[in-house]
C-alpha cells in the first residue's frame, strides 16, 4: 500500500480470507452408468446450509423433466446448520444413448442470489 504521507515510505498489510458456501449440494454430479431403459433409478441429494440466514429454494429448473425428477417443490427453506435429503429419480427413455441432463436450483441467500446445478450422466441400453 503506498500512502501520501512524508514520513511513512510504504505500508504492508497482509490480507487472508476465504470463501464459505453458504447452500452446498452433494453430490453436485450424479452418473448412473450403465441403465435399462423403462427402468427407473434413484439417488440421494444433500442440500445443507453452511450459512447464517435461512436459505430457499425458489425454482427448480429441470432440462428433461420427462426422464429426470426431483421431489421438491419450491419454495424449499432450510434453517442454518440444517440438511434436507431430497430424491433424484432418472427414468431412462427408450433410446439407446448416451444421456446428459441437469437440475439448476435457483436459491436466495442474505438477500443474494444464486444458482446451483445438479449434472446427471447416463448410458442407456435397451431391456
Amino acid at each position: 500500500m503506498v500512502t501520501n504521507d512524508p514520513e511513512s515510505k510504504k505500508i504492508i498489510l497482509n490480507v487472508a480470507a476465504g470463501i464459505k458456501e453458504g447452500l452446498s449440494v452433494m453430490p453436485g454430479y450424479v452418473n448412473f452408468e450403465k441403465v435399462n431403459s423403462g427402468s427407473s433409478y434413484s439417488r440421494e441429494i444433500v442440500l445443507t446450509n453452511n450459512g447464517k440466514d435461512t436459505a430457499t429454494i425458489s425454482k427448480i429448473t429441470v432440462s428433461s423433466p420427462e426422464q429426470i425428477s426431483l421431489n421438491a417443490k419450491p419454495p424449499l427453506s432450510i434453517d442454518p446448520g440444517q440438511a434436507r435429503r431430497l430424491t433424484l429419480t432418472f427414468k431412462p427413455g427408450k433410446n439407446k444413448e448416451s444421456f446428459t441432463g441437469t437440475i439448476s436450483l435457483e436459491t436466495e441467500q442474505s438477500k443474494q442470489t444464486s444458482r446451483k446445478s445438479i449434472h446427471i450422466r447416463a448410458e442407456i441400453s435397451e431391456n
